[in-house]
């Protein structure tokens, strides 16, 4: 199977769990506006550790590290474009809005995915872009996760957030430095 192919079947295998993880809470807990919360912090989180997965790997890989870290970002942000539904309906069907803050770091992070998005799908992404645009969106998940520590029902996954943040930026750092040591052990 051609790479590209492989990239598309993971996109929407990963868009196609977070309908599942949606349809199965809305199916759980209704549709008004508590379903549509908790599908939106469910599918957060499982687009979290796609991104986790987009953030760390390729730094720990032996292979193509730039064509997994495309399909990774590709695989996220299938996924998050379904959270940001639920979320869009949550907010509609709650009758709330946002924070004006949260809209515009959250604005500005969704932007500087689709950019990246069609920077991945046209081939290598350059990689100063590539990593400060991985590094603002993993900015917003440790600042979305420290944020929902002071919340009483949402205490604990702000701590494992922040916990988890910490351990990405530990892994991918460690990844490169391994990668570069590597990469002077060979030359």
């Amino acid at each position: 199977m051609e790479p590209g192919r492989k990239k598309g079947l993971l996109a929407a295998g990963a868009a196609g769990i977070s309908v599942v993880i949606t349809a199965l809470t809305l199916t759980v807990f209704g549709p008004a506006a508590q379903g549509w919360l908790l599908t939106a912090r469910y599918t957060a989180r499982y687009s979290f550790a796609l991104f986790f997965g987009a953030f760390v790997g390729p730094k720990w890989s032996r292979g193509d590290a730039p064509a997994i870290e495309r399909a990774g970002i590709l695989a996220f942000a299938s996924a998050h474009g379904v959270h940001l539904a639920v979320l869009t309906t949550y907010r509609i069907v709650d009758g709330s809005v946002p924070a004006v803050s949260g809209l515009v770091v959250g604005g500005l992070g969704y932007a500087l995915l689709a950019l990246l998005v069609m920077l991945a799908l046209r081939g290598p992404v350059p990689n100063g872009m590539r990593s400060g645009v991985l590094h603002y969106l993993f900015g917003v998940f440790a600042l979305t996760y420290a944020l929902k520590i002071s919340s009483t029902d949402q205490h604990a996954a702000g701590i494992a957030g922040v916990v988890a943040c910490g351990a990405a930026l530990v892994l991918r750092h460690m990844g490169a430095r391994v990668q570069s040591l590597n990469e002077r052990a060979r030359a």
